[in-house]
């Protein structure tokens, strides 16, 4: 190459020259979809992300053939005509009159129709493009540090919080769709779901948002089974959120998980901290855990007289501080069934009466009590017979 086609530096051409090197990455990058898990993000990318063809459908074909043979002095005077006449591509058409222009050395001329672009449609998705060809004009006229200007100013949008926040919107879209779905036969598909979260979480998530999306991604990978991950996704935001609306049912899920995966000394301690710190909310999940503190015993199959002894305490605290909650008669009715499993079948029998005559209208409930006190023939006054019934343990 002769000197005559070298650029020579100059003083303080230094920021200039790597602004416009970042600004060649940057015209691409304009029109780049953003970074996806798979596939599925591709096809609901942002404005600028749509290949021309698409965002240009109503563009006379005689003016796109008339781009492709260079013919660009006739471009020019078909643009110029399709504008005249109206319609709703003006935008995609003064694009295509700035190129023409930069295509056939009028770099001024170009500059200032791209500039109006941006003026006249700021919400064309032609707008972007637009100012990445007003400031390669620019450059192309020597005007350097107005090619930086608008390079930099790409790049604040292109690598800033809004934009950002714009791409994880797209992420959390496709992570509700799959979480939720729209067709009420649909299942659920929490591995999408997990993946688009996870995505969401990485994009630059508004601080606000991240509580509910860590919490979905937690619940996703409950349901998916991966109890390890759930539990460090659950831990995690009980200790990073303490005081989020969320915490309850962060902490209620924590337990569910510890306890489904055998660890159950660890969801009672969370369900304990959780009725001891949070006991006045009026989440039903505290109703729920104080119900199921007695499952960490071991309920309705306590292994031993001890499991059974702690598990009932923790059904009658549930029955003293929630008498009228759904899952009152559950409650009643575990208590036998665990009494049963431990052959302490007297004790079994009370907790049964008392809970029939609790459920049942009083005249069925008076019939109920004198077949039981009277018994059969042969055994005692429950109905069990004699010589089977077990010392209880303990």
């Amino acid at each position: 190459m002769s000197r005559q086609g070298l650029f020579v530096p100059r003083a303080g051409w230094g920021s200039s020259a790597a602004a416009l090197l970042l600004g060649v990455c940057f015209v691409n990058a304009a029109g780049a979809e953003p970074a996806a898990p798979n596939e599925a993000v591709k096809d609901a990318a942002a404005e600028d992300s749509q290949p021309l063809a698409v965002l240009a459908p109503a563009v006379d074909d005689a003016i796109r053939q008339r781009m492709q043979d260079r013919a660009y002095g006739e471009a020019l005077q078909a643009i110029d005509a399709a504008i005249a006449r109206g319609g709703q591509a003006i935008d995609c058409l003064s694009y295509l009159k700035g190129r023409a222009l930069a295509l056939q050395g009028e770099y001024a001329k170009a500059a200032e129709i791209f500039s109006s672009i941006s003026k006249a449609f700021p919400q064309s998705p032609w707008q972007r493009r637009a100012r990445f060809e007003e400031a390669a004009a620019a450059a192309r006229q020597g005007d350097y540090q107005t090619a930086e200007r608008i390079y930099r100013g790409e790049a604040d949008y292109l690598f800033g919080t809004g934009r950002k926040q714009q791409i994880a919107a797209i992420y959390l879209e496709f992570a509700d769709a799959a979480f939720h779905p729209s067709d009420p036969l649909a299942e659920p598909d929490y591995r999408k779901a997990l993946e688009f979260y996870s995505a969401a979480l990485g994009a630059g998530l508004e601080p606000g948002q991240r509580p509910e999306v860590e919490l979905q991604a937690a619940r996703c990978c409950q349901e998916l089974g991966d109890l390890a991950a759930a539990i460090e996704r659950f831990a995690r935001f009980a200790e990073e959120h303490p005081g989020h609306a969320l915490l309850v049912e962060a902490r209620y899920r924590l337990g569910e998980c510890e306890l489904a995966s055998e660890r159950r000394a660890e969801a009672r301690r969370t369900w304990e901290d959780l009725l001891a710190e949070c006991g006045k909310s009026d989440s039903p999940r505290i109703a729920e855990a104080a119900f199921r503190l007695a499952e960490t015993w071991g309920v309705p199959e306590p292994a031993n007289a001890a499991e059974l002894d702690l598990g009932v305490a923790a059904l009658e605290s549930f029955l003293a501080r929630f008498p009228e909650h759904p899952l009152a008669a559950k409650a009643r009715l575990l208590i036998a069934k665990s009494a049963f499993h431990q052959r302490r079948f007297a004790d079994a029998a009370d907790r049964l009466q008392g809970f029939l005559g609790d459920e049942a209208p009083i005249s069925r409930g008076a019939s109920r009590r004198r077949t039981v006190e009277r018994g059969p023939a042969g055994g005692d006054r429950y109905g069990i017979p004699q010589g089977h019934r077990a010392a209880p343990a303990g």
